[in-house]
């Protein structure tokens, strides 16, 4: 089955293959697409369209190409009219980027869909965890007496105790400063 390529209307703003904004006139009769430009005017071009890209949201020569960005945090929380998912409906269309609406309140990982929104409505990043690292300390036994024990924890020998006796390691992650 070949995949059919979407044509120019009548109506539509469209950019070609160059970059250039094109408001689309309608088609001939003999198949080529009439179209106003604001660098060349009123123009036709032969049927081939490859390459050309239709601006669905344009509406005028002024218009700016919105800044959309996916949104990939799981644990995003999707916001009415705000953010946008992508539904491909059917084996022979194009998916299609729609606001949300019924799916307000649902999480990224609950949708099986890619999720956008504008640059500018791009929730802030949760801050980066802190830096840590890992440090580890020997376990003393430490007794002046013979009778009355207690553990200390440290990075040498303590030296001071009649009797220190050595029963392993204990890590502690800490601020890396």
């Amino acid at each position: 089955m070949t995949e059919q390529t979407k044509r120019p209307r009548a109506g539509e703003w469209w950019e070609d293959e160059n970059g250039l904004r094109c408001h689309i006139i309608g088609i001939r009769a003999d198949g080529r697409t009439v179209f106003e430009s604001r660098q060349a005017g009123i123009v036709w071009k032969e049927r081939d369209t490859t390459g050309w890209q239709q601006l669905e949201e344009c509406d005028s020569y002024e218009w700016v190409k919105p800044d959309w960005v996916e949104i990939t945090d799981p644990d995003h929380v999707l916001r009415r009219g705000v953010d946008h998912v992508q539904f491909k409906l059917g084996p022979k269309k194009s998916p299609r980027w729609y606001a949300v609406d019924q799916s307000t309140g649902f999480e990224v990982r609950q949708l099986g869909c890619k999720i956008r929104c504008l640059r500018e409505d791009l929730p802030e990043a949760p801050p980066a965890p802190p830096k840590t690292k890992t440090i580890t300390m020997m376990r003393w036994l430490c007794s002046s007496n013979g009778v009355l024990w207690f553990q200390i924890t440290q990075q040498k020998k303590p030296g001071i105790w009649k009797n220190e006796i050595n029963v392993g390691t204990e890590s502690f992650e800490v601020p890396d400063e």
